[in-house]
């Protein structure tokens, strides 16, 4: 019995990433999925506006809100690659300005991430969760408007 129980859960959660995988999922809904499968990422397409765009690392933060700590944030993670590529699709040398204000959708992973506060370039004890989208590949964002 409890194997069987196993199977229809493994085959329920394969039938819902799939639907996940079809379905434009808007920040919220995202977040919600994220902190339910924590901390396994959920494959999906997720879909926003670009409120704010941030850097860190090396890498471009696109944010479905003006602070990207707050709880209700979406934050996707443009990896350098994807942002060069991105650059030169656009055929733009800055992108925070061309894509603050776009509505987009992202085919990728969403999942919470802990992001550590630094002070003097060093870890503290203090941290923070944010919903990420990380993308690779420049071909998984899509311009809405």
């Amino acid at each position: 019995m409890k194997i069987v129980f196993a199977t229809c859960l493994i085959a329920a959660a394969a039938v819902h990433a799939h639907a996940l995988a079809n379905e434009a999922l808007s920040p919220e809904r995202a977040i919600a999925i994220a902190e339910r499968a924590a901390p396994a990422p959920v494959k999906g397409v997720f879909e926003m506006d670009i409120k704010a765009v941030g850097h860190s690392n090396g890498s471009t933060f696109l944010n479905s809100e003006e602070d990207y700590r707050d709880q209700s944030n979406l934050s996707i993670k443009l990896l350098p690659s994807a942002e060069a590529e991105l650059k030169r699709t656009l055929a733009v040398a800055d992108l925070d300005a061309t894509l603050k204000g776009r509505h987009i959708r992202v085919d990728g992973k969403v999942w919470k991430v802990k992001v550590w506060y630094l002070v003097d370039g060093e870890r503290s004890d203090k941290f923070y969760y944010q919903t990420r989208v990380v993308v690779r590949d420049a071909d998984h964002i899509h311009f809405i408007h």
